[in-house]
């Protein structure tokens, strides 16, 4: 029994010593990130605020966003070891180390709208249409092969992107409806705007000053644009859809620019795609909480029970202009639920506007699918889309 008792005494002293020694192991294997340089060529730039040039393993890290007067920033790319540029653009950090330099492209004010009569198709990018303090709104202007002596239709594309997202550059990801229009004969006009959490956070209304000040920079402009300032369209997706509705409707109101605000617009037709258009308690209450926290921070507020937010969406001016409309939305739409556009149909249709709604069943908000029938029938509502903008000229 005593030799029982003494060899379970020796085990439990030797298992306690391999606990003490295992937890000093542990401790000793617990390794302090790694911490990489990053170096930075803003190439004539500079930055707004203080950038941080250290980053460790396994944190994120956002590359920032340079400024700089009279240009567009393009992006960073690395340099290479004999001085010369990375063939792609560094979005993300693998670990390791960066040397990495700021790319420009040459931005445009309006002293270079001459006249921009051209006879062959001819793109302007990065024109300066608004400066606030230091930001610089930026618009790109595509144009037909024109003739002597006419005007060509205008069709405005705004990006979606929740308001906190996106650019100018998304028109691509609508070619299936605005591919190649410059060969129908229109000027398309795609500006950006600011977005909630850049420079100042600005919030509503000031995108939708932004936007309509875009329009009215072109009827500014319109004898050397060579633009039909009575023939304007608007096409948006989303929060892009909701600034096309909103220029449809509103265009008497949200005076931005001193200089800008003196020229009035008209839009003659808008399409929307998942779009918000209506406050409504129960509507709101539908949406799920990314659209939800997305309207909050768009309208700069924590509360969405707010009647006063009414006047923020196109619904609430339906009374003051009647152009010719078009709604699509998924159904199974979770962002944006298709109620939205249901209701916005129902009140045009009450207000006397000429309002068409395509649903698209068990598309989401993007309408992207597996399902070959979501992908067929958004392809036949954009040939609709594109159809009724090529009528319009």
């Amino acid at each position: 029994m005593k030799y029982i008792k003494k060899t379970l005494l020796i085990w439990l002293l030797l298992f306690s010593i391999g606990c003490l020694l295992s937890c000093k192991d542990d401790n000793t294997l617990i390794e302090e990130p790694t911490t990489y340089n990053i170096t930075f060529d803003l190439n004539g730039g500079l930055f707004k605020e203080d950038v941080t040039t250290t980053y460790t393993d396994g944190k994120d890290y956002k590359l920032p966003h340079p400024f700089k007067n009279g240009y567009e920033f393009i992006g960073w790319y690395e340099i290479l070891e004999d001085n010369t540029l990375s063939n792609y653009e560094v979005t993300y950090l693998n670990n390791r180390d960066y040397n990495l330099k700021a790319t420009w492209t040459k931005a445009y004010d309006s002293t270079v709208l001459n006249d921009l009569f051209t006879t062959v198709k001819k793109n302007h990018k990065n024109i300066i249409y608004k400066t606030i303090v230091d930001v610089e709104l930026k618009l790109d202007i595509y144009l037909p092969a024109m003739e002597e002596g006419k005007k060509y239709p205008v069709l405005f594309f705004f990006f979606g992107g929740g308001w906190f997202m996106g650019d100018k550059s998304y028109i691509s990801y609508y070619n299936v409806v605005l591919k190649n229009l410059a060969d129908e004969g229109f000027i398309v006009v795609a500006p950006n705007y600011r977005l909630v959490g850049s420079t100042g956070d600005p919030h509503y209304p000031l995108p939708v000053e932004d936007c309509f000040d875009a329009i009215r920079y072109i009827v500014k402009y319109q004898e050397e644009i060579h633009a039909d300032v009575n023939n304007m369209g608007a096409f948006g997706h989303s929060a892009g859809g909701y600034f096309a509705l909103m220029a449809a409707f509103a265009q008497n109101h949200f005076k931005g620019d001193e200089d800008l605000s003196k020229y009035d617009f008209k839009l003659k037709y808008a399409i929307a795609l998942s779009a918000p258009s209506v406050y409504d308690r129960v509507t709101l209450a539908g949406i799920s909480l990314t659209g939800q926290s997305m309207l909050a921070g768009y309208f700069g507020v924590s509360n969405l029970k707010d009647d006063q937010l009414a006047s923020g969406f196109p619904s609430y001016y339906l009374s003051e202009n009647k152009p010719i409309i078009y709604l699509v939305h998924g159904t199974a739409d979770e962002l944006v639920p298709v109620s939205q556009s249901r209701d916005f149909f129902a009140l045009a249709k009450v207000a006397g506007i000429d309002v068409n709604l395509i649903e698209i069943e068990n598309a989401n908000h993007t309408y992207d699918s597996t399902s070959s029938d979501v992908t067929e029938n958004y392809n036949a509502a954009a040939k609709v889309l594109r159809d009724f903008i090529i009528s319009q000229k």
